[in-house]
């Protein structure tokens, strides 16, 4: 009986009986599972937002879900410091992975859209809703082509326009150089033309307007007028400028037929940026496009010509200087 009465007395310091005992033991372990659960919700911002980093870097889906874990983690992945730096591409993830990724990052800065029309027609038009619905504001984007939507290519762009800094437009029509004509914050552009309606009412930007504020920019296969225009109006910013157009065909056996061959040939290319008064370009890049004519002889000319007249520019070709590009 002592003894038991010991045992008593021992129970009484922790628990009386044995299922007090258990609840002490259960209580224990939810004790260690309280302390245990917010230690992940713990974490600096910053160690958060290096691992979104590394996961995000390998797929974005993850990081969206990383940020439904609770409300620390979910402010850390929507944050601008994660966001900026990455890039949405239209390949590598499902239609409902890509959706979900648009509708939860509100802080996207950079996307890419080459690759929308190469999935399913329903996916597709999915994809499309959900990026003209997003709040998201783009500074750069990438991998826009007119010819294949033309009104959801001119909505992207009007949608996203007063933001952009870095656009790549390919094939672009008449909307898509108007709402170039008025982003007021872009800086680098990649643009190409070829479309036929373009050569018989080409668009011309105003002197004091359209994208003034240029600084770098690539431009093929645009009428003569757009191009000359377009480089009028960023004189006083543009720094590297990438024009593809060819050198003269005075020495060739059979000239061009066309009455305007520009960008293909070029008598007067020099005279051209003369004219266009580019006071601050330090970069030019002859691109030789398939089909136009180039010669290693007139080549030579044509930009001796140019380096006399831009004195403090350096003028390179694409197929003479391929690797010093």
């Amino acid at each position: 009986m002592g003894a038991v009465e010991v045992e008593g007395c021992r129970l009484s310091l922790g628990c009386s009986t044995a299922s007090e005992a258990g609840c002490s033991r259960e209580g224990e372990g939810d004790a260690e599972a309280s302390q245990a659960q917010p230690a992940a919700g713990t974490l600096p911002d910053l160690a958060l937002l290096l691992i979104f980093k590394y996961v995000a870097a390998y797929n974005l889906d993850d990081a969206v879900s990383a940020g439904q874990v609770c409300r620390h983690w979910r402010r850390v992945a929507r944050s601008a410091e994660l966001w900026r730096h990455l890039r949405l591409r239209g390949h590598g993830l499902a239609t409902q992975a890509f959706t979900r990724v648009v509708a939860f990052a509100p802080r996207l800065r950079a996307l890419d859209v080459c690759w929308i029309h190469q999935v399913s027609p329903q996916d597709r038009a999915v994809r499309k809703a959900a990026l003209l619905g997003s709040r998201c504001k783009l500074t750069c984007l990438t991998g826009v082509m007119c010819h294949r939507d033309p009104q959801w290519a001119h909505r992207l762009l009007a949608l996203h326009g007063p933001h952009l800094r870095e656009l790549e437009v390919s094939t672009a029509d008449r909307g898509a150089l108007e709402a170039i004509g008025v982003m007021p914050h872009l800086r680098v552009l990649q643009v190409s033309g070829w479309d036929a309606e373009l050569l018989d009412q080409p668009v011309v930007f105003p002197a004091d307007g359209g994208p003034t504020r240029l600084e770098t920019l690539e431009v093929r296969g645009l009428p003569r007028s757009t191009t000359t225009s377009m480089l009028r109006a960023c004189r006083g910013s543009l720094r590297s400028l990438q024009l593809g157009v060819g050198t003269s065909c005075a020495h060739a056996s059979a000239p061009a037929p066309d009455p305007d061959p520009w960008p293909r040939t070029c008598q007067d290319l020099t005279q051209v940026l003369q004219d266009c008064s580019l006071i601050e370009l330090r970069e030019l890049i002859l691109y030789r496009f398939v089909g136009c004519y180039h010669t290693m002889s007139e080549c030579a000319q044509q930009r001796n010509s140019l380096q006399q007249s831009l004195r403090f520019c350096k003028i390179k070709c694409s197929d003479c200087s391929p690797y010093n590009l």
